[in-house]
C-alpha cells in the first residue's frame, strides 16, 4: 500500500481540551484523532442523509482509524477483525495562543 503525506495547518476556533494526565496543555495527538474521527462520523451520517447504518458506520470507520472491535465466524468460533488505522498523524509544534479575548463577547 502506498501511504501519502499531506501537510495541514490546524487552528481552532472554539476551545479544545488538548490536557494530558496533570491537566497541561499537550500538544498530542490522541485528541486531534478523536477530533477527526467524530468530524468524520458527522461528514459520513451527512453523506447518508442521515439515514445511517450504525454497523455499517462503524466498520468503514474501524478501516480507516483502526479497531479492535470488528470480528467475523471462522465455523463455531468468532475471530477479531484488529487493524492498524490508515490514518496516521504527526505533530511537528506547539505555537502559544495569541488570542486575549474575543471580540463581540
Amino acid at each position: 500500500m502506498i501511504y501519502r503525506q499531506h501537510h495541514f495547518t490546524l487552528r481552532f476556533l472554539t476551545p479544545a481540551f488538548l490536557g494530558d494526565a496533570e491537566q497541561s496543555g499537550r500538544w498530542r495527538t490522541p485528541p486531534i484523532k478523536a477530533q477527526l474521527r467524530q468530524w468524520w462520523r458527522v461528514a459520513y451520517a451527512a453523506d447518508k442523509n442521515f439515514n445511517v447504518d450504525v454497523e455499517g458506520m462503524r466498520r468503514e470507520e474501524g478501516l480507516l482509524f483502526g479497531n479492535a472491535w470488528l470480528s467475523h465466524r471462522e465455523g463455531n468460533r468468532e475471530v477479531t477483525d484488529h487493524r492498524k488505522g490508515l490514518v496516521r498523524l504527526r505533530l511537528s509544534r506547539w505555537d502559544a495562543g495569541t488570542l486575549k479575548s474575543w471580540k463581540d463577547l
